[in-house]
């Protein structure tokens, strides 16, 4: 190509110069300036997600037939992994880095898919709990995007219980080996958890406040349990590689997980919340308020204990919510003999309480 197939336009850039105010830009219709800016990551391997080797899911060696011990490894990793995307990281880099969840309609193996439709249908749960239109979050809190990730439906208590009777006719019920134990410790938990959030935010089974809260206790006890044998080998099947192009042209986030510790203490913490919360009307009197109507009240008192207490996690967080908008929930929660009434349908002598539930933003 000679210079003749060029048009010098330097004259005609200059006069556009000199005729622009300060703060005016020349574009086509299809420019965006995140765009622009995200162009300057280009294949910087810190910024741009898409830059290098790309690993496929169906490309991965994995192991399917895992030891006892190799399960609770991996049973732990997904315990870590959750504990860090609840507080605002992203799935692709945490939970979804696991390939065994990308290609789980290959496993035969019971006790492996018992872990990996547990760890998935509990995701599709907290999602639903604590962005599902009930509650107020934001990013800071929870990153709520799937991602593109082929998340599964909630399943019932019931589909979790057969999930988890067909994986304990899968170990031996007599063993020395101490993975057995600490694998079927949990699968209890995972089940008993799952079974207790149900209950919480969907009031399925049950009748009384004292019900919940006895789920609760008794899944803490399958909790602690569980941390007394732990795995020392790495849990297999993960690589972030995968699932990194996911996250659009956002960077990756630098992701700190917790100690397999950390991660069960995270999860005590947030079973002690819940059941604190279920039971915070009784240990402080607040049922006399809201069985006098007095929403405000009980809201007010609710809130200002259980966040100076308690240091409510995000989930916790969002039950509360739950518990102050939703009438019937409340009631389950607290009392079946409690009258409650909701922010949209106030009753209060109250004129001032009265005022503020029913003022308009």
């Amino acid at each position: 190509m000679c210079d003749d197939d060029y048009l010098d336009v330097s004259r005609f850039l200059e006069d556009a110069v000199e005729r622009m105010e300060v703060g005016e830009l020349i574009h086509g219709e299809d420019f965006s300036l995140q765009d622009s800016m995200a162009a300057i990551g280009l294949m910087n391997p810190k910024m741009d997600v898409g830059f290098g080797d790309r690993v496929r899911a169906n490309d991965v060696d994995l192991k399917w037939d895992l030891s006892p011990e190799e399960l609770v490894a991996l049973a732990d990793e997904f315990l870590r992994r959750e504990a860090v995307w609840l507080e605002a990281h992203t799935l692709p880099q945490t939970i979804y880095a696991s390939v065994y969840l990308l290609r789980m309609e290959e496993c035969r193996s019971p006790l492996l898919n018992a872990l990996l439709r547990m760890t998935a249908t509990r995701v599709s749960l907290l999602k639903d709990i604590i962005a599902g239109g009930k509650t107020v979050t934001d990013e800071e809190d929870f990153l709520a995007g799937n991602f593109g990730l082929p998340l599964i439906p909630i399943l019932s208590i019931e589909a979790i219980a057969n999930i988890a009777t067909t994986a304990y006719a899968e170990l031996p019920e007599r063993t020395s080996d101490p993975y057995v134990s600490a694998l079927r410790d949990r699968i209890m938990w995972r089940a008993l958890y799952h079974g207790s959030l149900i209950c919480m935010v969907q009031c399925q089974q049950l009748d009384y406040p004292e019900e919940v809260i006895a789920k609760l206790q008794h899944t803490m006890e399958v909790l602690r349990k569980s941390k007394e044998t732990m795995a020392k080998v790495p849990a297999p099947g993960f690589d972030e590689r995968v699932t990194r192009h996911l996250i659009l042209t956002s960077p990756p986030r630098s992701t700190s997980f917790l100690s397999t510790e950390e991660a069960y203490n995270y999860y005590e913490r947030n079973l002690d919340q819940l059941i604190q919360m279920c039971t915070l009307s009784v240990k402080y009197g607040l049922e006399e308020n809201v069985m006098s109507g007095c929403m405000m009240t009980y809201t007010l008192n609710m809130i200002a204990l259980y966040n100076s207490r308690l240091r409510p996690t995000t989930l916790s967080r969002s039950i509360l919510q739950r518990m102050i908008v939703d009438p019937f929930l409340v009631t389950k929660l607290i009392g079946n003999k409690v009258r409650i009434e909701t922010l949209g349908s106030v009753r209060c002598q109250d004129p001032f309480v009265y005022s503020f539930l029913t003022l308009k933003g």
